[in-house]
């Protein structure tokens, strides 16, 4: 990590960066820093998001030698959910659907 959380000594805190060695924000409140973190997680997981829902869009692997066809990661739910479901299950019944949207595309 490159960002350090330091007290103040006043109960404040400040943000120090290690890589531009200098504070980015100072007089914060717990919580303040918290919401920072928080707010910036957010972010990183929406670019993450984006950025793989690209790649998923054009058709490409967007985990490498670990991407999954449908049809793959349908054959691998149903063998690991064989027991559990109930008939009639409409999130089940919503799968086996597009399952076999995928099978008339060759996909």
């Amino acid at each position: 990590m490159v960002h350090q959380i330091l007290s103040e000594g006043n109960g404040k805190y400040a943000l120090f960066s290690t890589m531009a060695n200098r504070f980015f924000a100072c007089d914060l409140t717990e919580q303040a820093v918290i919401d920072y973190y928080v707010d910036r997680a957010a972010q990183l997981a929406m670019d993450e998001a984006e950025r793989t829902l690209k790649i998923v869009k054009e058709g490409g692997k967007a985990y490498h030698q670990f991407t999954l066809t449908w049809a793959e990661a349908y054959k691998t739910h149903r063998r690991t959910m064989r027991r559990r479901i109930k008939p009639g299950d409409k999130a089940e019944d919503h799968l086996k659907k597009v399952y076999k949207l995928h099978l008339k595309r060759g996909k």
